[in-house]
């Protein structure tokens, strides 16, 4: 009976439009600022393009979307490093992420973006010959953007991401990058 109860509780209580979804996405960018940090040294001039998807469970009510799911992210760094170019590669970074969306209209979404990741595989440069590391939740980041809805279950968005990455206890990059992906909500 106690069953019973609860369930007609929450078919009255919870609009008939709420309900989990699963959205996808896709996008890339272009890192247009960072800085480097190395003991005490920083460095500038971070440049360079990244991409990656995500997906999320959400619940959706008509008001917004809240959803907790996965981020993978890929990525190719350049900063200059006393007058010479060094690499930075991101090989391969995942994590769990958390958005956020507000449903203004039916066409305009801004939403916010917050996460971390899991496991980062690291490529770069160590002196004179490149270093391959692997490290366990190391980067963090926060987006915030906007989503267009032309048609339904598609969303077209852009966002702004910081996110700081340690490469050990002496040595972090921290960068702002512009997206640009399609979401698909299912």
């Amino acid at each position: 009976m106690k069953k019973r109860f609860l369930t007609i509780f929450f078919i009255i209580i919870i609009p008939v439009q709420c309900f989990a979804w699963i959205d996808g996405s896709i996008y890339g960018g272009y890192t247009f600022h960072g800085d480097v940090e190395i003991v005490d040294s920083h460095y500038k001039d971070v440049k360079g393009y990244d991409y990656g998807a995500m997906f999320h469970l959400n619940l959706n009510p008509d008001m917004f979307l809240l959803g907790f799911g996965l981020n993978y992210q890929e990525g190719n760094i350049k900063y200059d490093m006393a007058g010479e170019e060094a690499d930075f590669k991101i090989k391969s970074s995942w994590g769990p992420d958390i958005i956020l969306m507000i449903k203004i209209s039916d066409k305009a979404n801004p939403f916010v973006r917050i996460g971390f990741s899991l496991i980062d595989n690291l490529e770069y440069d160590y002196g004179s010959k490149q270093k391959d590391k692997t490290r366990f939740i190391n980067s963090g980041w926060w987006a915030i953007g906007y989503a267009y809805q032309p048609v339904p279950h598609l969303l077209i968005f852009a966002e702004y991401q910081r996110c700081g990455t340690n490469l050990n206890e002496d040595h972090t990059l921290v960068r702002n990058t512009a997206h640009l992906g399609v979401m698909f909500l299912l």
